[in-house]
């Protein structure tokens, strides 16, 4: 039978052309790069072990990742599906805490390098991340705390100090 076997072509002719468009309109669906707009830092001495902390800005949420490297002395953190923009690629920092940053462009990531005096563990480093603050025009935030290691934590007074009582 002839029409029958125009009929399974014309089928699947249809099937390849359908399974062509849907994967076309995937790949144009494919999700859209954060950009790195700004990097800072500053040293926090008010906690009971001091830290630096550094703040990335961001045009959109973004999933990081972080390793140390085994002497401890090299922290990466792995900022996915970003692309650097306008921004210092190093920084100089607190030489006693972590002593520099640098950002570098691998593939669709961005590394943060991190360079500490002192060797780190996982407890010697936090990152997280902040949602957009449009109440106080706050963008998509990435927080990265490096604590300053070797030292004690220093007792803090939090509202009333301690007082003697005198002796009457």
């Amino acid at each position: 039978d002839l029409s029958l076997i125009g009929v399974n072509v014309l089928r699947k002719l249809y099937l390849f052309f359908f399974a062509l468009l849907m994967l076309i309109s995937f790949m144009g669906f494919e999700a859209q790069a954060a950009t790195l707009q700004d990097a800072r830092w500053v040293t926090r001495n008010d906690a009971p072990i001091p830290y630096v902390r550094m703040v990335m800005d961001l045009s959109a949420p973004v999933k990081a990742s972080a390793s140390i490297s085994e002497d401890g002395k090299t922290t990466t953190v792995t900022l996915k599906n970003t692309k650097i923009g306008k921004v210092k690629s190093s920084m100089t920092m607190d030489s006693s805490i972590a002593s520099s940053a640098k950002l570098t462009q691998v593939g669709k990531n961005v590394n943060v390098t991190i360079k500490t005096p002192k060797a780190l563990d996982t407890d010697g480093i936090k990152v997280f991340s902040l949602k957009k603050d449009t109440v106080n025009n706050k963008p998509y935030r990435i927080v990265m705390d490096v604590q300053k290691q070797g030292v004690a934590p220093e007792s803090n007074y939090y509202g009333s100090k301690k007082t003697t009582a005198k002796s009457s």
